[in-house]
């Protein structure tokens, strides 16, 4: 993850002004950076956070567009604490209140990290991760893409069991659909 773009680990240290220990714990899985610290790798090498969000177990390097600036870290941060407050508001549109005292017991983390997902940078990347997957229920992946809307957070159950769900009414609506003929018009 943190040799792209043919950079090794005392470039990356030094582009982020932190330690090459501190580049080796993130590569051996020790410790994860801080969401801030995830904005300014993808902000120097023109990347989006999606990079760092595996989809399906698959990661995949997710440039810039070529006719885009590299984004400025603190505004990739505000971006990603939006797509939170909108996911959250959907929930909330749908009729179910998602505090952060319901968010805390969904995910298992301490309530003060729970905050610091929906209003702060200085989170551990890993953390927010597991907020938006086992808090908001939503696929990382999803919230982070910009191409993609943002996700409405799943309430009920797991999350293996909501994919399942879904995949389940996809199946039974793709039976469901009639068929037109050649003759009807």
């Amino acid at each position: 993850m943190l040799s792209l773009r043919g950079m090794d680990m005392n470039q990356i240290a030094l582009a982020l002004d932190i330690s090459v220990s501190t580049v080796y714990r993130w590569r051996k899985g020790d410790t994860s950076p801080t969401a801030r610290q995830v904005y300014t790798i993808c902000s120097v090498l023109r990347l989006r956070p999606t990079t760092f969000a595996p989809y399906t177990g698959h990661s995949v390097v997710h440039h810039m567009p070529d006719n885009k600036d590299g984004v400025a870290p603190a505004a990739m941060g505000e971006w990603v604490r939006r797509r939170i407050r909108e996911a959250r508001q959907k929930s909330q549109a749908a009729g179910t209140s998602l505090d952060l005292t319901y968010l805390t017991e969904r995910c298992g983390l301490n309530r003060r990290t729970v905050r610091k997902c929906t209003i702060s940078d200085d989170v551990r990347w890993d953390n927010l991760l597991w907020f938006l997957e086992n808090g908001l229920r939503v696929l990382p992946h999803n919230l982070l893409n910009p191409n993609l809307s943002t996700p409405i957070p799943h309430i009920e159950g797991s999350f293996a069991d909501y994919t399942q769900a879904f995949a389940e009414n996809a199946e039974e609506g793709a039976r469901k659909k009639p068929r037109r003929s050649a003759t009807n018009e």
